[in-house]
Order: C-alpha cells, then structure tokens, then sequence
C-alpha cells in the first residue's frame, strides 16, 4: 500500500468538510504550477474565530470581489507590460 494520502484522509470523519491536510495538499498543487507557469500565487485566509454567525455566502461574496479586483490588477500590468514592449506613445487596454 502506498504512502499517499486517501481521499477520506482530506476530510473531517465527523463533518465531512475539507481538513487541514486538504488544504495544504491544493496549496502544494498551486504553488507548483505557479512555479512551472513562472507566476504569482494570491491566498487570503479568513479567521472567523468568535463570528460564527458570520453567513458562508458572506465570506464568499469578499473573497470573489477580492479576487475580482485581483485580476483587474493583473490584466491592467498585463496590458502596460505591453505598451510598454511596443514602445513611447503606445498603449494598450485590456479586455476579456
């Protein structure tokens, strides 16, 4: 039998819900491709010590407009790296 974990060996018995060791195994897995693409990596941890009548949806909603302001940041660096490349009196705009 192997050493790898099992995909049981990822969640709480009790509740089910993703553990520690999930986690440190997707950051792993991040990192790693972050690595090999030769790119940033953003994480945002959330203490809800004492607030646990804070909603999930709540929690979700900041992470998604976080990560969402993240990304105009990177298409707006994306899109000066490029005027950039091009020359002066260039620019450049970003769009999905």
């Amino acid at each position: 039998m192997s050493s790898a974990s099992q995909p049981s060996d990822y969640h709480d018995a009790l509740t089910q819900l993703p553990n520690r060791r999930l986690f440190d195994d997707r950051l792993k897995q991040a990192l790693s491709i972050a690595e090999r693409r030769q790119s940033g990596l953003a994480l945002m941890l959330v203490s809800l010590a004492g607030f646990t009548t804070v909603p999930d949806h709540t929690v979700r909603e900041a992470a998604r407009r976080l990560g969402a302001g993240l990304c105009l940041v990177r298409n707006a660096d994306a899109a000066r790296a490029r005027a950039r490349e091009l020359g002066r009196r260039h620019y450049r705009i970003y769009a999905r």
